[in-house]
């Protein structure tokens, strides 16, 4: 190898394995309970079922110990935006992305804010693990 190709060998090979480039890892609320395993700087991407005329949203429950942070807020798409359905459903895009190693559960609700003393409509877990 000559000395102008060993910079562009070099270079290239940090962006293969730079896990900042690395594909986010991608869930739904029907893969709750899955086991998540990022390498430090990679996204995590959770996609929910939400309906948020009714009242309802997800809720993140900010219990963190630093491995895994929430990037940004979460951004609402409806199902059918073209057909203006008042009332219809849709999903939330939640971005989570991993910090440093070890391992940490998130925890989402689906609730209606002001409704402390009641019980979630639905739940999830993901167990995250941090290489």
């Amino acid at each position: 190898m000559n000395r102008k190709t060993a910079p562009l060998v070099l270079l290239a090979s940090l962006m293969i394995t730079n896990p900042l480039h690395a594909k986010p890892q991608k869930a739904t609320d029907a893969d709750n309970g899955r086991t998540i395993e990022l390498q430090v700087g990679q996204a995590f991407q959770l996609t929910l079922g939400s309906n948020p005329t009714t009242g309802y949203r997800w809720v993140f429950d900010g219990q963190s110990s630093g491995i895994v942070v929430q990037e940004g807020k979460p951004v609402y798409a409806a199902d059918n935006p073209d057909k203006g359905l008042m009332g219809g459903g849709g999903i939330e895009h939640w971005t989570f992305r991993a910090v440093k190693p070890g391992t940490e559960t998130l925890r989402l609700e689906y609730r209606r804010p002001w409704e402390q003393a009641v019980a979630p409509a639905n739940r999830v877990e993901f167990p995250v693990i941090v290489k």
